[in-house]
Formats: structure tokens, sequence, C-alpha cells
């Protein structure tokens, strides 16, 4: 909810910025938005407090105990996001650099599909899960997952059958990072077609056993990267976020299975029946 008025926030300033300051003007607008987006959230917060008033010492004990995992919760996805980069400019170099980052950002268009649909799924997972409705909540996280799959699956073959084409639209030398593209691209659609089992996780408030496996998921990943990128280059990265991100959303669908008592992959047996 929050991001919509930060992107209003954001977009003009962004367009006369990048017009008069070019990058460092869209940093500016991102940090603008992002510090406005932070009083309205707190006064967000406050209205809609569970005492329906002012926050008394029990809200905030609760706000933290769910915010701090939460915080380290995105900073591991941050650190995941770049720690593969930071190796490859460390022990590679600039143009390997490029060449990873593209085949990252095309396979990364898997992502909007799964974002979208936990989007709109989370909230209603929360509620079903605080009603204690698990036969609907199963259905409705193995329907997400369901739909995940037939949004991402196509574009998942074309990158497989034409990866070099679509890089080729880059330029002719980052053809080839073909190979690297299409590990990123098993390991996105493998990610997505879990569906949304870290959302659920942390609507059914089981906000900090997420939190450790995404801590064990960003160790694994930096470890892979460590003993892949010297042996296997940007190919080797590739590997790694393909490894860490599999582990985390099997990880995740394991602990919603055990946990919360969620079968919320559709090929998984069900737990609840009607």
């Amino acid at each position: 909810l929050l991001s919509v008025p930060s992107a209003w926030l954001t977009l003009p300033l962004l367009v006369w910025l990048i017009s008069k300051y070019g990058l460092g003007g869209a940093a500016w607008a991102y940090a603008f938005g992002a510090l406005a987006t932070l009083p309205l959230g707190i006064w967000m917060w406050r209205r809609q407090s569970i005492s329906g008033g002012s926050l008394g010492a029990g809200d905030y004990k609760q706000l933290m105990s769910s915010a701090l995992p939460l915080l380290l919760i995105r900073t591991m996805s941050m650190l995941t996001r770049w720690v593969d980069t930071l190796m490859i400019g460390a022990w590679l170099g600039q143009a390997d650099v490029a060449l990873y980052n593209i085949a990252f950002q095309i396979a990364g268009l898997f992502s909007f599909a799964l974002l979208a649909i936990a989007s709109i799924a989370g909230p209603k997972f929360s509620e079903l899960w605080h009603q204690r409705q698990l036969f609907e909540l199963e259905q409705q996280a193995r329907v997400a997952a369901l739909i995940v799959i037939a949004l991402v699956t196509p574009a998942f073959v074309a990158v497989m059958l034409f990866a070099r084409p679509i890089l080729s639209v880059f330029g002719q030398d980052f053809v080839e990072a073909a190979p690297t593209l299409q590990v990123l691209d098993v390991g996105q659609f493998l990610n997505a077609a879990t569906g949304a089992v870290g959302v659920l996780l942390l609507m059914t408030w089981h906000e900090k056993l997420m939190r450790n496996i995404i801590v064990l998921s960003t160790i694994v990943n930096v470890t892979l990267n460590v003993l892949l990128i010297p042996r296997l280059g940007i190919y080797g990265a590739a590997v790694a976020s393909a490894i860490s991100f599999v582990l985390l959303k099997l990880l995740a669908a394991l602990f919603v299975y055990r946990k919360a008592g969620i079968s919320a992959l559709p090929y998984w047996p069900r737990r609840h029946i009607a």
C-alpha cells in the first residue's frame, strides 16, 4: 500500500531531477520517496493500531517483534542480490559485471508475476489464518502457485530457447552470457513455481523462521560464490544464485507445511480436505 504514495512522490521528482542532474538526480528522487514514506507509514500504523488509538507498550513490543526480523529479511535479500555482482567485480572485472547484470535483470522479470500475486494474496492469507480457515487457506495458496506457474512458463520457455537473440538486443558482446542467463532462468522459474510460500510464512506469524531461512540461504549463496566464481566465472555466480533461490523457497515451503500445516504447492499432497 505504501508503495503507491511513494511512487507518486518519486516519479515527478524523477523526471525533473534526471533531466537536471542525470543519475545523481535519480538517486536523490529515490531517497526522497523512501524518506517521505516513513512518516506516512508511522501515521498509518497509529491509525490502525490494535488499540484503536495511541500505541501502548504492548503494541510497540508486538511491532518490534515482527519488524526486526522483517528488517533483517530485507537486508539479507539486498545482500543476496548484490553479493554476486560485488564478487564478480572484485575477481573478474567490469565487463563480466555488465554481462552478468544484464542476464540477471532479464531472468529477474519472473519476479514481477510472483510479486503481483503475493501482494494480492498476502492479506487474504493473513485473514484466513486468523479465522483458522485452513482448508481455504491451503486452497488459495495452491491456486496462487498455479497462477504464477501459468504466467511465467511461456517466458521461461522463450528465454531457454532464445537466450542468444534476446541478449543480442543489448549488443553482440552480451551473447556470450547466454548460458549464464539460462541457469538464472531455471533458478528464477523454480523460485516462481513455488508460489508465495515466503509471504505465507510471514502471514502465519513465522517471520523469525523466515528470517533464519533467508540468513541460511545468504550464507549458502556467499559460500558458493566464493567457490565457483574463481573457477567458472559468471556462470558460477549464476549457479550459486539459482541454488540459493531454490533452497530458500523449498525450505519456506517445507516449514509452511510443517509449522503452519499448509501444503502450499499444488504438486504436494494436501493437508486439509473439505
